[in-house]
């Protein structure tokens, strides 16, 4: 690297190979040191089990030095290594990059990373007001309520943010996070695309929803939303709760809703969802997928066809409904035929 001063991005993948060890992150820190001129570091250590806490320290010690840097993508996912300790050093390195305008941060399957990690996180997120994209994932971690409360008085500070994905698909969260959430993400008016993750989180319950779709409604300027609740069992009437913060979003051009194997979802929920389809007149892309939902009928289709088919904007159309036996043949059928009639649709996915 000495002959790399220059260098602008860098960028490293090691995924599943067992002999990087502490000493070897060492030896990649020590290097990136040198390159002041970094502005983009993407570095992934999957399931690299030699790899421990002691690496962010020495990741933290090159980041400090690194202050031009405006992206930075850290993957240390699937390693039972990991703890809160890693997350307060790689914390911070942050310290001095106020030009960061991307962060990722890849913790999946990283059990001792709890609520404690997620504080250093915070700590972290509120020197960074120039941050623009933020990618968090933390699925099937130990973080919980209190952790997405230490999350929400990072969030609170990031002004500037236009993109944010969050997981924390089967973490042990409740409606209390929720409620975190709500007040975290609501101030960020300038968003323009979310994405959140909460599958398998089972003690989601309605009054859940209603603070997500509470969240929507101040969020007037998304162009993107994403939400995965698939597997959240103690979810009824979803479709409800949820519309009532959807159809304030007038300026959505993308919208994905996930909510599998939600055993009580009805066709009720779906045409609350369609009608508030309505009036987003901007939508382009629509993805459903309500895979395993044993109680909606043709009925459900029936509605989200009617509502759609004469959005002249919609170009892309996919709704999963397998393992649905109340949902025939026939009415996939009616309903590709209905969106047909949209000229401009390039692509419709019933399955």
């Amino acid at each position: 690297m000495k002959k790399m001063s220059s260098l602008q991005s860098f960028s490293l993948d090691f995924t599943q190979c067992p002999k990087i060890t502490d000493i070897s992150v060492k030896k990649i820190s020590d290097g990136l040191k040198r390159l002041t001129s970094l502005q983009i570091i993407k570095l992934k250590f999957k399931a690299c089990e030699q790899t421990t806490d002691q690496s962010f320290s020495y990741l933290s010690e090159a980041l400090k030095r690194l202050t031009l840097l405006k992206s930075l993508s850290l993957n240390f996912s699937w390693s039972d290594y990991r703890t809160d300790e890693s997350l307060k050093d790689i914390i911070e390195g942050f310290k001095r990059l106020t030009f960061l305008e991307t962060l990722d941060l890849n913790f999946v399957g990283c059990a001792n990373i709890t609520a404690q990690g997620l504080l250093g996180v915070t700590e972290g997120m509120k020197r960074l007001t120039s941050l623009h994209t933020l990618r968090l994932n933390f699925q099937e971690c130990g973080i919980n309520d209190e952790g997405m409360k230490n999350l929400n008085d990072g969030l609170k500070n990031l002004i500037n943010l236009n993109t944010i994905y969050m997981s924390f698909h089967r973490c042990p969260i409740t409606d209390e996070a929720l409620k975190s959430i709500r007040e975290g993400l609501g101030n960020l008016i300038s968003l323009k695309a979310a994405e959140l993750d909460l599958g398998g989180c089972r003690n989601i319950t309605n009054q859940g929803l209603v603070s997500i779709s509470e969240t929507l409604k101040r969020l007037t300027g998304l162009n993107k939303i994403s939400l995965i609740l698939n597997s959240c069992q103690n979810i009824d009437e979803a479709g409800l709760v949820l519309s009532e913060g959807l159809k304030n979003l007038t300026s959505l051009s993308e919208i994905f809703l996930n909510l599998q194997r939600c055993n009580a979802v009805t066709d009720e929920d779906l045409k609350s969802i369609s009608e508030s389809f309505r009036g987003l007149h901007s939508l382009r892309s629509v993805g459903l997928d309500f895979s395993g939902c044993k109680k909606i009928t043709n009925e459900s289709l029936k509605a989200i066809g009617e509502s759609l088919k004469e959005r002249a904007s919609l170009i892309f159309f996919s709704f999963g409904l397998s393992s649905c036996p109340e949902v025939t043949d026939e009415g996939k059928n009616d309903l590709e035929k209905s969106l047909k009639k949209i000229q401009g649709l390039k692509e419709i996915r019933v399955f």
